[in-house]
């Protein structure tokens, strides 16, 4: 088959039109080579028949910051690698992925035999399933449509804007399952009523410490010094009948079940340095939860008519 040679600089990029790859050399100002194995293009063809430049970095750093929004609100490690790994394989391009809670590396491996590798450093992590499910929306539409990467971008950097909850409403689900595993655990009305404003008071706490960007440890030992405080306060001014009822329903919006389940996940999984690595994270954070509710417990006896 016919190849077309218009050669202007020595800089290579790749092309994809219909899953077919070929390479060119482009210059800045004009495209006079085309080489194409499969096809003899024209720049007309270019223009009018979808063929785009794939750009290795700008590939890299989406895929980058496809994994770092699925770690930081939550998602699985497994699901980060293998998210990465098809978005790369939907341009034809080869692709490894490493995961940890903290850390993503990933490497490609261009048809020119180049290897090009990028770290992300992931300071932050969440729950928001929402965005999660959004990013895995997104790469699937990847893998069927195969878009120009400036799509991909413009459609990535609309989901971390995606609404959340309003405060009011979280405020109000802290309270409710305050009150509610109060009844579960053999409290009376009285300490679910007494649960309720204290879930309230404690989500309060955990937005300003957030705005503050506190360490998470600490922000979780210091609400659970708060609960432990309000509930025997409530107990003491005859609001409430069993402290140790209030204080276990309103622990429990602190409990990290999301990320107990991961980790057992990421160990089935294989995954066993994030599994690990969570659970020891799970660990620390029920041990800065009692931490905080025994301070609480103590230091109320310690303080005479309480």
């Amino acid at each position: 088959m016919q190849e077309e040679q218009r050669i202007v600089s020595k800089q290579k990029m790749w092309y994809t039109w219909r899953g077919a790859y070929c390479t060119v050399q482009r210059d800045l100002a004009s495209l006079e080579t085309v080489s194409a194995p499969c096809q003899a293009f024209t720049l007309a063809t270019f223009l009018t028949k979808g063929v785009f430049v794939l750009d290795y970095h700008e590939l890299l750093n989406l895929s980058a910051d496809i994994g770092r929004l699925l770690l930081q609100n939550g998602a699985e490690i497994y699901r980060v690698e293998e998210s990465m790994e098809r978005f790369f394989a939907a341009y034809g391009v080869s692709g490894q992925v490493y995961c940890v809670p903290t850390t993503i590396i990933a490497t490609i491996l261009t048809p020119e035999g180049e290897n090009i590798s990028k770290g992300v450093r992931v300071r932050s992590r969440g729950t928001d399933f929402d965005k999660v499910m959004a990013v895995n929306d997104l790469c699937r539409r990847v893998c069927r449509e195969k878009p120009e990467l400036s799509a991909v971008r413009e459609e990535l950097s609309k989901i971390p804007k995606r609404p959340v909850y309003s405060l009011p409403l979280t405020c109000l689900g802290w309270a409710l399952v305050g009150s509610t595993f109060a009844l579960i655990f053999g409290g009376n009305f009285f300490d679910a009523a007494c649960a309720f404003p204290i879930g309230v008071l404690v989500c309060l706490l955990q937005f300003l410490l957030n705005k503050l960007e506190a360490n998470q440890f600490f922000s979780l030992m210091v609400e659970s010094f708060l609960i432990g405080t309000l509930a025997i306060l409530s107990v003491k001014l005859g609001l409430a009948g069993n402290a140790d009822k209030v204080i276990i329903g309103v622990l429990m919006n602190l409990v990290p079940g999301i990320a107990l389940t991961n980790c057992i996940r990421d160990i089935l999984a294989g995954d066993l340095m994030s599994g690990v690595a969570k659970i020891a994270e799970v660990f620390l954070i029920a041990v800065f939860i009692a931490l905080g509710a025994v301070m609480a417990v103590y230091g109320a006896r310690l303080i005479p008519g309480l």
